[in-house]
């Protein structure tokens, strides 16, 4: 049976490579999942697949063969299932050490009930009246549907394999939604994730839960009627992924580690040069040690011990005390170099520049530099400009600037990065990273060799930004006319052509 649920899944996920972007934000089913999801205290994670979205961006079944197999495979399932209401999917706690859930839901509207069950029987499912459901069960999965809607579960049941079944449709007649779960759940987007802080929680078995009994009453008032959730929306030229905690309570986002946003000195001095990849952030490292010291106490020891003889020498610089050497503000450039001895240019080697912004005891780093060029590990050129190999590290008052590919102080040059495509809102938030993916396969930064070069060659640029309630991917491709599913199916048509005979329902 579980290699049955197996099959019905992938047929859902083939429907996901293939229907107009029409469909609706809300349903009845949508509102059910809400309440089953507010009804339970085990509920970890929650969401939906808008299935038809997915299925018209991938235009799948306009492609030769491909189109044929997928049209003739998914027919029954559009004939029974009205995918514009979505698959809603719940997954209950805890989670194993895999990250897999105790129990796993699917939720479907039914679009014709005798079609519904011609379908699952004929995928070998036998099933019995259970007051107004037809149900069919074994140990570990359970499928149950009326006229309205189907609900499958899939778990280890033990001695009720129908229990969760049922209790999942007696949630839907509960009047009671939590207003963050249905405002989630309405969210317009091709994929949802979302996450309940509170019962992820409770249902885990972390190191957390080892903290003393004060300590963990802190926890539980943080995640308190939290919520997160992630959206994937496939678009044309652009595939963009959120991650959204806005949804938390007061004291979560007391906890919040971003600053504003990046300090501009990280920004001043990260150049020049026109970057492969650019990263600037700026963290309040005084709340991310106090987190640490409540909550994951030992875990800056464990960072100074991991570095061997040099993390005890920095342990003792520092106190124990991140926030004595750095605060927060770092900043990393990677570059196409031009060598500073035969200013010859080679693409085939990178240039690095870093910036780190100096703690609340900078004198302390600057002796450490010193101690090492007195002991000739660094050679001091003076000014505070110091040499390491075939590197160079500029100490200033309040920061320290280190250029991979640097050997002469007159080359040495700092200054803003000269921002390309893609760049323009670099720096506005607390963490920004951005990457051209088109120079990653020309460059010794691409460690795949071969395995992703077909996407590489589609590909532009890709973002990351973060502030402390949402962080946000967009992996942007050359090419702006044609959705991004598609294009990366296109790229794989052939392989796909050749599995369609291994793919079965």
């Amino acid at each position: 049976m579980n290699k049955l649920l197996f099959y019905f899944f992938s047929g859902i996920l083939i429907t996901s490579f293939l229907i107009s972007c029409g469909a609706k934000s809300s349903s009845d089913l949508n509102a059910d999942v809400a309440r089953f999801v507010t009804s339970s205290d085990e509920v970890v994670g929650y969401g939906y697949v808008n299935v038809l979205a997915i299925k018209g961006k991938a235009q799948l079944s306009q492609i030769p063969t491909i189109g044929e197999f997928v049209n003739k495979e998914m027919e029954s399932f559009e004939n029974s299932l009205k995918l514009t209401d979505k698959v809603h999917y719940a997954l209950e706690g805890p989670l194993n050490n895999d990250g897999v859930p105790k129990y796993a839901y699917v939720f479907m509207t039914v679009e014709n009930e005798d079609s519904t069950l011609q379908m699952f029987e004929k995928m070998g499912f036998f099933f019995e009246k259970e007051k107004d459901l037809m149900v069919s069960y074994d140990m570990s999965m359970a499928v149950g549907f009326n006229e309205n809607t189907v609900v499958m579960v899939s778990g280890n049941f033990g001695d009720d394999p129908k229990d969760k079944l049922l209790t999942a449709f007696n949630s839907f007649k509960n009047e009671e939604k939590d207003a963050n779960v249905t405002a989630i759940l309405a969210t317009t987007t091709d994929i949802l994730l979302a996450g309940d802080l509170e019962n992820l929680y409770k249902t885990s078995n972390t190191t957390l839960n080892n903290l003393e009994e004060n300590d963990q009453a802190k926890i539980n008032e943080m995640v308190k009627d939290g919520h997160f959730f992630i959206t994937v929306d496939f678009n044309k030229g652009n595939l963009t992924a959120k991650m959204d905690f806005s949804r938390v309570n007061d004291k979560m986002k007391a906890n919040a580690i971003f600053k504003s946003k990046v300090a501009n000195d990280v920004m001043k001095n990260i150049g020049p040069g026109e970057p492969i990849i650019a990263m600037a952030m700026s963290l309040d490292v005084e709340k991310l040690e106090k987190l640490m010291q409540e909550y994951s106490p030992g875990a800056e020891k464990s960072f100074y011990r991991s570095m061997g003889p040099m993390g005890d020498m920095f342990a003792s610089l520092t106190g124990e005390k991140l926030s004595n050497i750095m605060n927060g503000d770092i900043g990393i450039m990677i570059n196409n170099t031009v060598n500073n001895d035969t200013l010859m240019e080679s693409k085939n080697i990178t240039n690095s520049h870093l910036y780190l912004g100096l703690g609340k005891n900078p004198q302390n780093m600057k002796d450490l530099i010193e101690t090492f060029a007195r002991e000739e590990v660094i050679a001091d050129l003076g000014e505070g400009y110091f040499k390491i190999d075939q590197s160079m590290l500029m100490m200033r008052d309040k920061s320290i600037v280190m250029h991979s590919n640097d050997t002469l102080k007159s080359n040495f040059k700092t200054g803003e990065v000269q921002k390309v495509k893609g760049m323009e809102n670099f720096g506005n938030k607390p963490f920004s990273l951005f990457v051209d993916l088109k120079k990653i396969g020309d460059s010794e930064l691409n460690q795949t060799r071969g395995q992703y070069d077909v996407i590489l060659s589609i590909s532009d640029y890709m973002t990351l930004t973060a502030d402390n309630e949402q962080v946000v991917l967009t992996v942007v491709l050359k090419n702006q006319d044609e959705n991004v599913l598609k294009q990366v199916i296109d790229v794989y048509k052939e392989e796909l052509k050749m599995n369609m005979g291994n793919i079965s329902f």
